[in-house]
């Protein structure tokens, strides 16, 4: 029966009351953090006003606790007793703690009948339960327990307050997450196949029931893509993947229920797997297409115990076709014509009279170089034919029922390259073969191009260097086309879709920034993902003669169904260093059990000269291949002036050029790629601070030699002089 406006009253309010205090209650708590709440309960106790003088967000906190205690009881009309307030005070929800080290928790209850006692739940286990003194029947009670977490990963921690009379409070909860306090590390130095992460299993911690979250991210269609053609009446079997991303285990109480647009089924709801959070579930509803054709969308959702929906939502979208629709004609006759500087001109004998359009394919006959939604076409144009290659390309028509057998082909070589196209440094995959549902990452490096995309999927341009994430369903052909006036260049590289792998996790590695000065700090990320869960990932180097980086890092994962970690590295070593990175499942399976494992690749430019307190007065010059200052000649870099009216000015000589970077902290807040990517350089930079003024206009600035060595220089003020920190790159 439908519910009208009039109608809502009772419970129902009650509940929608609830929901904005929910709202309210998650700004107030957060108004003033810990001191606030402290302040607040300390002037309760005591009764006095003095404290709340001039503490706006603390009156803030009160009110909103006075509202929680007030909405709470006036809800509670006719449903049973009023609950307590509580929160916990700290540690902040996602803050990050180590193992083994004592933690306090502190908590807060508010209750007008009295607080009993406070209760401690640690990954739905009730671990502490502590009580005011029995002399005391505070109605506002803070207090604090003590917790040593043991074991690294997400803990949930829960609070519950009981009064007087009894009445349990609703848990208040937040997850912590927990680090070991180094890095776990292997004794042997492993190879792709030899290689064990930790052994020990750790099971994903239970949160209460009532303090849990509900949530659901689309992963997959497994069966079924958008725009599938059926015709009419015909029965087919639609399959969702989606991932409980919430904290709640999904069981028999949560349902995927249809929420709007055409059902094309008779169960309107379905009960889900049962699934842990971390975890990924395949959703599959029957479905018949409709009578009539037309393009026909259902969208569907995750229904939890108190009948709401939650998470994303997912569709199928099928087109039904007329019952005697057929696949067009196939093209004949395709000749292909080369017009400069990289566009193709090609023609074609149109042989059906039921086609919708044309699709252009090249090589393999699954790379689409155009779509073309338009019947009877005859010609086409291609841009951004790459040059010095053979290209063979084939035309297809298609409508509702599908495309065409292929036509005609026609090959074509395109002229030689020229000087001054773009160069594409590397266009990788990682992983470059994957099972079903998992993703690879494409990364890429160019210079000299206008614009740059990536087909299939390069309706956008992409910037360099750069990645992206792809998960095809299918083994795929991606294309780096790189364009600028004088032509245009194309890299491919091909992600492999396993048939029959699962339960092999997929990994993936990354290292950002791929080139760092020596010294300098990088960072490490690992990723990983698997049906039934991860038990660890983990990374290495590969001979790069740091023992540090060598050695095995890992990360328990405790059955999360997706995994990642970073790590903030430096080495001393320079030259390229390669690392890889392997996944370990539940089940005990690898992921280099599936083929081979990713690599990442990192650049360290070493450091020439490192050398600090240089003092330089006005009219000397600075070497930067040796640190050392001295009268001005052939071998020197940069020249040093000293004006009574401007202060400093840094001179590049011998053809050396200068970029001011500011006022900064240290040397090291200016990367190898900063100074390499630095614009606008000048042959002379004032720096300052001129006399009289307080602050100087550069305290770092980069240099570019006349023979094309980079540098940074960090500048301090010395008793009319400067001390310079010089740091030279060797490249």
């Amino acid at each position: 029966m439908a519910t009208t406006p009039g109608m809502r009253r009772g419970p129902l309010r009650c509940l929608e009351f609830r929901r904005r205090l929910d709202r309210l209650a998650g700004i107030c708590y957060n108004a003033d953090g810990e001191a606030a709440y402290t302040r607040a309960w300390r002037a309760i106790r005591s009764g006095g006003k003095r404290m709340l003088r001039g503490h706006p967000r603390l009156v803030l906190a009160l009110i909103c606790l006075a509202i929680a205690v007030v909405i709470s009881g006036g809800c509670a009309l006719g449903r049973g007793p009023v609950r307590p307030a509580v929160t916990i005070l700290s540690p902040q929800n996602g803050q990050r703690l180590t193992v083994g080290q004592e933690v306090e928790v502190k908590s807060v209850a508010l209750d007008t009948r009295g607080i009993d006692h406070i209760e401690l739940w640690v990954d739905g286990v009730r671990v502490q339960n502590i009580s005011p003194d029995s002399s005391q029947e505070p109605t506002a009670w803070e207090t604090s327990f003590r917790w040593t977490p043991g074991a690294a990963g997400r803990h949930q921690l829960a609070v519950q307050a009981v009064n007087r009379a009894g009445v349990t409070s609703a848990p208040f909860a937040i997850v912590v997450d927990v680090v070991p306090a180094e890095a776990i590390s292997m004794p042997a130095t492993p190879t792709p196949t030899a290689t064990s992460p930790p052994t020990q299993e750790q099971p994903s911690p239970t949160p209460p029931p009532a303090a849990c979250l509900n949530n659901a991210t689309f992963v997959a269609d497994i069966t079924v893509p958008d725009e599938t053609p059926f015709r009419p009446g015909d029965t087919f079997e639609k399959v969702w993947r989606m991932r409980n991303s919430g904290t709640c285990p999904w069981d028999s109480r949560y349902a995927w229920v249809f929420e709007s647009g055409e059902a094309m089924t008779a169960r309107r709801a379905v009960e889900v797997p049962p699934t842990v959070p971390g975890a990924d579930a395949d959703i599959a509803v029957p479905m018949t297409a409709p009578a009539q054709p037309g393009r026909y969308t259902g969208r569907w959702r995750m229904q939890g115990p108190d009948g709401q929906f939650f998470g994303q939502r997912a569709t199928v979208i099928i087109v039904v076709i007329p019952a005697g629709l057929t696949p067009p004609a196939a093209p004949a006759r395709l000749e292909a014509e080369f017009a400069p500087p990289d566009l193709v001109l090609l023609r074609w004998v149109d042989q059906s009279d039921n086609e919708q359009g044309v699709r252009i394919y090249t090589d393999d006959g699954r790379t689409i170089l155009a779509d073309i939604p338009t019947p009877d076409v005859t010609e086409a144009r291609i841009q951004h034919v790459p040059c010095g290659q053979e290209v063979r390309f084939i035309v297809r028509t298609y409508n509702q029922a599908g495309e065409s057998e292929p036509g005609a082909s026609a090959t074509l070589r395109t002229p030689d390259c020229a000087a001054g196209l773009p160069v594409i440094h590397y266009f990788t995959a990682e992983p470059a073969e994957i099972a079903a549902g998992q993703k690879a990452l494409l990364r890429w490096d160019l210079e000299g191009a206008r614009e740059a995309r990536i087909f299939p999927g390069g309706e956008a341009g992409v910037v360099a260097p750069g990645q992206m994430e792809v998960s095809p369903t299918q083994t795929t052909t991606y294309r780096l086309v790189a364009v600028n006036e004088l032509g245009t260049v194309e890299a491919r590289v091909t992600v492999t879709v396993r048939e029959g792998a699962a339960g092999v996790p997929a990994v993936r590695l990354t290292i950002s920034p791929d080139t760092v000065g020596q010294g300098e700090p990088f960072r490490i990320t690992v990723s990983g993902e698997a049906e039934g869960g991860l038990n660890s990932i983990w990374w290495w180097g590969e001979g790069t003669g740091d023992a540090e980086l060598d050695a095995v890092h890992a990360y328990p994962c405790q059955g999360a169904g997706q995994c990642s970690q970073g790590w903030d590295v430096r080495t001393e070593v320079n030259g390229e260093l390669t690392f890889r990175a392997n996944a370990r499942s539940n089940a005990g399976v690898q992921a280099d059990q599936g083929g081979a494992l990713p690599a990442a690749r990192l650049r360290v430019i070493p450091v020439l000269v490192r050398a600090r307190d240089v003092r330089v007065s006005g009219e000397q010059c600075l070497d930067l291949e040796t640190g050392s200052a001295g009268d001005c000649g052939p071998a020197m870099d940069v020249r040093f002036l000293y004006d009574a009216v401007d202060g400093w000015n840094l001179q590049g000589v011998n053809g050396g050029q200068l970029v001011g970077l500011g006022v900064q902290p240290a040397i090291e807040a200016i990367s190898y790629r900063d100074v390499r990517a630095a614009t606008g350089w000048l042959p002379q930079v004032a720096v300052g601070p001129r006399p009289g003024a307080s602050t100087p206009t550069h305290t770092l600035v980069a240099v570019r030699t006349g023979a094309g060595r980079f540098a940074k220089l960090f500048l301090r003020a010395d008793a009319g002089a400067l001390l310079v920190e010089v740091l030279t790159y060797a490249e």
